[in-house]
């Protein structure tokens, strides 16, 4: 081997030393920014995990594909169980390999819930209510049916769920982004992310959710101080 040869492969060595020291200290700075963010808004962080605090969690369409929970943090958010994190599926393997990412906010119900997914109507949900039909029409809240694409295994029962006040709720929040689904004693709620999304957006991300939480879950709360229990 000629002089030319080893110094290029040290010269590639420690470019390769450099890159991982870059990455690591990249690293070590987002999560410090994470944990910065979590005790902010009163939660813990724990970062990877294996799984999510959550019963039955296979019956959410999001978590049927076997995804890598991230960036994890939970606690009590404005009275509530929380679990905020970044859910990411890889779609394809190998060469050409790529992910769908998510980031994700869990709360816990106080009873258990209907079952739904909600989701922003866009060209897609529209076409498959014009060649299945099997998305929930409120005929008094045309609004409601033109901003969102509600599903649901029974409908009667998320129609006695989205009440009126539900309803006229749903038609004056901001335009939203998220997916909504629900399940037993669980509200999830998310939207795709790029890569590495600042964590400095995870408290608007939350307060985003959990306002929109708020409609599905304040009903409960306010029969509960009505009647003295929930019903």
């Amino acid at each position: 081997m000629g002089k030319p040869e080893i110094i290029g492969i040290t010269a590639g060595v420690i470019l390769i030393g450099l890159l991982i020291w870059a990455t690591r200290g990249w690293q070590r700075r987002r999560v410090e920014a994470l944990q910065r963010v979590a005790a902010m808004l009163g939660l813990t962080y724990v970062g990877r995990s294996k799984s999510l605090p959550m019963t039955e969690v296979k019956k959410f369409k999001l978590f049927r594909r076997a995804g890598t929970i991230v960036e994890l943090m939970r606690g009590q958010f404005h009275g509530r169980t929380v679990a905020v994190f970044r859910y990411i599926i890889v779609t394809h393997y190998g060469h050409g390999a790529s992910a769908s990412l998510w980031r994700v906010a869990a709360f816990q119900a106080p009873v258990p819930l209907p079952s739904f997914q909600m989701r922003p109507q866009n060209w897609f949900t529209r076409l498959k209510h014009r060649l299945a039909g099997r998305d929930i029409i409120f005929e008094t809240h045309p609004e409601v049916i033109r901003r969102f694409y509600i599903t649901a295994p029974d409908q009667n029962a998320v129609r006695n769920f989205f009440d009126g006040q539900v309803l006229s709720q749903l038609t004056t929040i901001p335009s939203s982004k998220f997916i909504v689904e629900a399940n037993g004693n669980w509200i999830v709620l998310y939207h795709h992310v790029r890569m590495n999304p600042k964590p400095e957006s995870i408290p608007g991300f939350l307060e985003a959710a959990d306002s929109l939480a708020s409609i599905f879950l304040g009903r409960y709360s306010q029969r509960s101080s009505g009647s003295g229990r929930v019903r």
